[in-house]
């Protein structure tokens, strides 16, 4: 199987499980404690699936300057971010269990009555740059933040501690490394499977826990 046709094949098989404001209390931790090292901070999400983790750092990067690349193995979870039409009873769930305020959703999204949707207002989608990646094989772009969340345990293990040390290298001691919660706390499928522990082992060779245990530094 060559290049194109793993490609192929991991974007058909990787499931996106994506969210508003997901893991809040870590991007508390960047908003106030990361962020304001950076004069414009630029920020990846490198599996961005449809688009909800791409405009949540966009939110909470505006008052920093901040400008987000986010791309995705999948061209058309790509499509669907560009699109950024989302459910309107969708975002207000996901802000209530983030404890997002009222005005603060207002001043990110305008919501449509009629329709039930609602989309990032147009300063907050002017912030995001979308694009194809294959995490397997591309190398990451500059950044110094990257928010590569629940996606490990799709990487071939090679690929995986390629990729760690090259974010190692290319964030610098300012920049910090992103996970999501499945990468730490496993369910019971991927604890049987070990996933987890393998991949914790190796991110501990490349980063050490920061601000947050999903807000990792590179050694």
């Amino acid at each position: 199987m060559n290049a194109s046709e793993l490609s192929a094949a991991q974007a058909a098989r990787t499931s996106i499980i994506t969210g508003w404001f997901r893991n809040p209390d870590a991007w508390t931790a960047l908003d106030k404690e990361v962020l304001p090292n950076f004069q414009t901070p630029r920020i990846w999400t490198g599996a961005c699936g449809s688009g909800e983790e791409a405009y949540t750092a966009a939110i909470f990067a505006a008052a920093h300057g901040g400008r987000i690349l986010a791309t995705d193995i999948n061209p058309t979870m790509i499509a669907l971010a560009i699109a950024a039409k989302y459910q309107s009873k969708d975002v207000m769930i996901d802000a209530i269990s983030a404890r997002i305020a009222a005005p603060s959703l207002a001043q990110a999204f305008l919501f449509d009555a009629k329709t039930g949707e609602a989309k990032p207002r147009q300063e907050i989608r002017d912030l995001v740059k979308f694009g194809v990646l294959d995490l397997n094989f591309d190398a990451p772009p500059e950044c110094d933040i990257a928010i590569l969340a629940n996606v490990w345990r799709h990487l071939d293990p090679d690929a995986a501690a390629h990729l760690l040390g090259q974010l190692q290298r290319r964030l610098g001691q300012q920049g910090r490394l992103v996970i999501g919660g499945s990468d730490v706390y496993p369910t019971p499928e991927l604890a049987a499977q070990a996933i987890p522990g393998k991949f914790l082992a190796l991110l501990s060779e490349h980063f050490a826990e920061a601000e947050h245990d999903l807000i990792w530094r590179p050694l």
